[in-house]
């Protein structure tokens, strides 16, 4: 079996990947610095505690990111590098350039924060940082890969072929809702190019819609990520049913959805996996390039869908695309959330865990199902009304604001523990996993999962990950129990003495 850690660890052109690794590491450092240097004249004072403290945090998270990077090009550590790299997109970077706009925190998002939820935010997101990261190396060191194991196997069931027929299948659950209340076609057709500008049959807003309809674009996006994770590992015709499986896929959720969080659960997996393989392979080289290509892309594309969702689709909003800093600065949001709990609003207490379990029901069937009122005081501190409640519509004010608003320190406490124990669990599986394996495609989705949910950890996104590995485990069991009798052997006997 081929070992995920063990091959990156020891793949061929292991001398040659270090060196790159490290000039990525100054290249990235190097464009800190020039940035670092747009932001010496912001009117609110260069030489004020709170610019230090955010240029210092930065650099901080920059450097970790870093450094981090540098061992994920190695075979170790792609975990914390995947959580630093949330950390640096949606806090740290939009922190440092709205010093280098000349602007005040929420001003590109319409609303104004005060200093003192500029300082909150800075402490929170700073122990964030250092308990997530901790806990993670408290998670790698204390356990061992072999942990997995038995999860793992030398499954049978990992073939990339079966992966394509699974998303095949995953692909005509997702478009049941389209086929079922979309009136034709050609209805379908035009509801989905008008994106969020139409009203459709389908539809669904945060608050009243029916959470059938959020699996089913789980079970899209699913089929999307193995459809792309199939297409990168086949060759020849084997290629046909994944690409046109991806193409459809991709295709329906980025223009019916308006949503980014979206497209990063259909390509990210697929992304991870391949960087891996190309680690594995001696090949990291060619992700010096591909990787700000790649990066630059989804931030365009992300934009270029918001365009759309609210103009519909026209060939002519392309010329008018450019990258706004509102559409990911969650360091303002972190610090709106902070001013609002508790100096307007007491803390609220939300239960992530009881918002999660509940979501499947529908509101139909459960008029007084729990939901976020984190969302709907965000809302109003944000907005100036009940946004949620009455548009169905929401804000988000990140993971850490959101745990915050809800708990205080405590909630962020709890945030940053979760997040290093699940990165740690994912860097273990990684290291054991069979390279392209179930395990592995589901460790990649649950870590993009993540990488999204910096925004907000709110129940729907997660579908995407939990499809993936509740249909990679049912298809990998029944694979040894075909195999186990092909042999005339007990299916658990086999998979023993295949760890």
């Amino acid at each position: 079996m081929v070992n995920g850690g063990a091959g990156l660890r020891r793949g061929p052109g292991g001398g040659a990947n270090r060196a790159l690794a490290w000039a990525a590491a100054v290249l990235t450092l190097a464009g800190a610095a020039l940035l670092g240097f747009g932001a010496g004249t912001w009117q609110y004072g260069t030489e004020s505690p709170l610019y230090l403290a955010i240029v210092a945090y930065f650099a901080v998270v920059l450097a970790g990111t870093a450094w981090t990077g540098v061992h994920a090009l190695r075979g170790k550590h792609l975990g914390l590098a995947v959580l630093g790299a949330g950390q640096l997109y949606w806090f740290a970077l939009p922190a440092l350039q709205v010093l280098q706009r000349d602007e005040w925190f929420g001003e590109a998002g319409g609303f104004t924060v005060p200093a003192s939820g500029v300082w909150a935010a800075v402490g929170n997101l700073s122990l964030f940082l250092a308990l997530s990261a901790g806990t993670y190396w408290w998670v790698v060191s204390k356990f061992k890969p072999s942990l997995f194991a038995r999860a793992q196997g030398g499954s049978p069931g990992d073939s990339p072929l079966r992966g394509g027929a699974s998303a095949v299948v995953l692909l005509v659950l997702g478009l049941l809702p389209y086929l079922l209340a979309g009136g034709g076609l050609s209805s379908v057709v035009e509801a989905i190019r008008g994106s969020r500008a139409v009203s459709k049959p389908w539809g669904a807003v945060a608050f009243t819609g029916n959470p059938l309809v959020v699996v089913g674009r789980g079970a899209m996006a699913a089929a999307g990520a193995m459809a792309l994770h199939a297409l990168l590992s086949l060759k020849g015709r084997h290629r046909l049913a994944p690409l046109a499986a991806f193409i459809v896929a991709f295709g329906i959720t980025y223009l019916d959805t308006g949503t980014r969080t979206w497209n990063a659960l259909i390509l990210g997996p697929g992304l991870l996996l391949a960087l891996r393989r190309a680690v594995a392979s001696g090949r990291a080289r060619r992700w010096l390039v591909l990787a700000p290509i790649a990066a630059a892309l989804l931030v365009w594309l992300g934009h270029l869908q918001k365009l759309f969702r609210d103009q519909g689709f026209d060939s002519g909003i392309v010329k008018e695309s450019t990258v706004a800093l509102a559409d990911n600065d969650f360091f303002s949001e972190t610090a709106l959330a902070a001013s609002i709990v508790p100096s307007k609003f007491d803390y609220v207490g939300d239960s992530t865990v009881v918002l999660f379990l509940t979501n499947p029901i529908p509101r139909a069937m459960w008029e007084g199902k729990p939901y976020s009122r984190v969302t709907q005081v965000y809302g109003i501190g944000r907005k100036g009304f009940d946004e949620y409640l009455s548009t169905g519509l929401s804000s988000m004010p990140s993971m850490v604001g959101q745990s915050h608003m809800s708990w205080g320190l405590l909630g962020v406490f709890e945030i940053s523990l979760f997040y290093g124990l699940v990165f740690g669990l994912i860097e273990l599986v990684w290291r054991r996993a069979k390279l392209g394996g179930w395990l592995d495609l589901t460790a990649a989705a649950v870590a993009m999962w993540l990488f999204v949910s910096f925004r907000g950890l709110y129940p729907g996104f997660h579908y995407a990950a939990l499809i993936t590995a509740v249909l990679g485990l049912v298809r990998t069991r029944m694979a040894w129990k075909r195999w186990a009798a092909a042999r005339g052997e007990p299916a658990r006997a086999l998979m023993r003495a295949s760890r």
